[in-house]
């Protein structure tokens, strides 16, 4: 892509503004009067800013292929309130700051052209898509897909976690493709029979669904002894913990529910002939459907699920551990609980009209959060309290890697990942705006519900959500976790409402409250 400013007078000393009046056909434009200090409901207004007209286009980047959309989104900012702004001949709103957000169709020749003026003043600047290749890429055969006349059984062999924080497995997806989305994971030792195979994707039945693996991240290997298969469970210093003996590394899901645990276990012949409790955490278990291939087992806790791990033991025993709720205070509900607030990015992150980065504004909005919930006695500990990324610059799957382990490590009881959003290409953001909330453990759902509330009450945006998305630092299993996003960075408002202290103490605030709430009466005991 490339970008070419050009900024110019329009005309300068009396002789020739006298000669301009009398030759040219019109005047120039005037320059814009200073904008209204008012903004919309929820935001404060936006400060006047009347410095060099200059234009900075912050998005699209230098190099960007060209969107396979008819319209699009770009942002940026003039460096003035007073300009007024024209992109391929449409004027488009200035903010009193100078930024702007335009929605627009995509250009013919793939040039977004932009003007301002202030006066005599002018800028210019030319936006170029990159070209396309010069030849069109050669078209991908659709890879054979094989069914084996027999299942072939397979064992997990891709490093991570072994689910013990929940966090990473290998995922399962419903599709052969890196959907977004994926219907389950599993930890390295996992062994299970496959029925079939699509280019590097291994096809497996999961009950009455078809679910796909990637062929890399297994290895072929030999069925395991079949036989009986007991689950027994026994208090732990957590909470309770379930095994179940003899299950051979059998492939499993965790469907967490209330005080309720549901536990599905795959695995052609395997018998689970009975459960047995040690005491009482555990008040009943039952099988809620079974098969030759797999069975259901739930669980009926004598108290709410606040997080859970499983993983095999040494000799393919499958553990659950599951968490009870930290005791805590009715009136002082966060006093002594461990709390990881996580202010999104870097790497990576998007960024507002006038340069202000989404991982500055996370960051700001967590340091403010923080105060409030120490002062309400939580203990909190903060993924980064600097611009500097934890573990990675470069490779947004190790930094988040490094910060689910942080809060592992610290034995956090709660996870909250503070953000701001960005839309992808194609999306009319005058539309989609919101405020949004997501978890991924329904464990999360009380805590997302309570901060989509407050947040809203701040921002009177839209409520979207909360949602469950299978996000990385969501999947985070031992304590409940969910994500944030506030507003969208790339709105002028938005982005100078960020850099306002005031505003910021507001999202903090609304994040605190939203906390204490939750603990107070998410996970009231069954």
């Amino acid at each position: 892509m490339s970008i070419r400013f050009v900024r110019r007078a329009l005309g300068t000393g009396l002789g020739l503004g006298l000669w301009a009046a009398a030759c040219a056909p019109a005047r120039a434009p005037a320059p814009g009067p200073v904008p209204e200090a008012r903004g919309r409901a929820g935001f404060p207004p936006v400060p006047f800013v009347d410095g060099p007209l200059q234009l900075a286009i912050r998005y699209p980047l230098p190099g960007t292929p060209r969107p396979a959309v008819d319209s699009t989104f770009l942002f940026g900012s003039t460096g003035s309130g007073r300009a007024r702004l024209w992109i391929n001949g449409v004027e488009v709103p200035v903010a009193p700051n100078g930024a702007f957000l335009a929605f627009l169709p995509l250009p013919v020749d793939g040039v977004w052209r932009l003007e301002a003026r202030r006066g005599r003043e002018r800028a210019t600047a030319d936006v170029a898509y990159a070209p396309p290749p010069a030849s069109p890429p050669r078209p991908v055969m659709p890879p054979v897909d094989s069914v084996f006349p027999e299942p072939r059984w397979v064992e997990v062999i891709a490093t991570g976690d072994t689910l013990q924080g929940g966090f990473e497995g290998v995922p399962l997806y419903p599709t052969p493709t890196d959907a977004p989305d994926r219907v389950g994971q599993l930890p390295r030792g996992a062994r299970l029979p496959v029925v079939g195979r699509r280019g590097r994707w291994y096809r497996l039945l999961w009950g009455d669904e078809v679910r796909w693996i990637p062929v890399e991240a297994t290895l072929e290997t030999v069925p395991p002894p079949r036989g009986p298969a007991r689950w027994e469970a026994e208090p732990a210093p957590f909470g309770a913990r379930l095994r179940l003996r003899g299950a051979g590394y059998a492939p499993f899901d965790v469907r967490p529910d209330g005080a309720c645990l549901e536990v599905e276990v795959a695995r052609p012949g395997l018998a689970v002939v009975a459960a047995a409790t040690r005491s009482l955490p555990v008040r009943a278990a039952q099988p809620l459907m079974g098969d030759t291939l797999h069975t259901v087992w739930a669980f009926d806790l004598d108290f709410p699920v606040w997080g859970w791990r499983a993983f095999y033991d040494p000799g393919g025993d499958l553990v659950v551990d599951v968490r009870r709720p930290p005791a805590f205070d009715p009136a002082h509900p966060l006093h002594g609980l461990r709390i990881v607030l996580d202010p999104g990015h870097p790497p990576a992150g998007t960024i507002g009209p006038t340069g202000l980065t989404e991982a500055d504004a996370n960051l700001a909005v967590a340091l403010a959060t923080a105060q409030r919930l120490r002062a309400a006695g939580a203990e909190v500990l903060l993924t980064r309290t600097g611009p500097e990324p934890r573990a990675s610059a470069s490779d947004p799957s190790v930094e988040l890697r490094a910060r689910v382990a942080f809060a592992l490590a610290a034995g956090a009881d709660l996870y909250v990942s503070i953000h701001h959003n960005a839309f992808p290409d194609g999306t009319n953001p005058f539309v989609h705006e919101a405020t949004e909330v997501y978890y991924y453990h329904s464990m999360g759902r009380p805590l997302a519900t309570r901060l989509l509330d407050r947040l809203v009450q701040v921002t009177l945006l839209p409520p979207r959500g909360p949602l469950r998305r299978s996000l990385a630092v969501a999947r985070l299993s031992w304590m409940p976790s969910v994500l944030t996003e506030a507003a969208y960075l790339m709105f002028p408002d938005v982005e100078a409402a960020l850099r306002n202290p005031a505003f910021v103490d507001r999202l903090a605030d609304a994040h605190a409250r939203a906390l204490e709430e939750a603990v107070r009466e998410g996970w009231a005991r069954p």
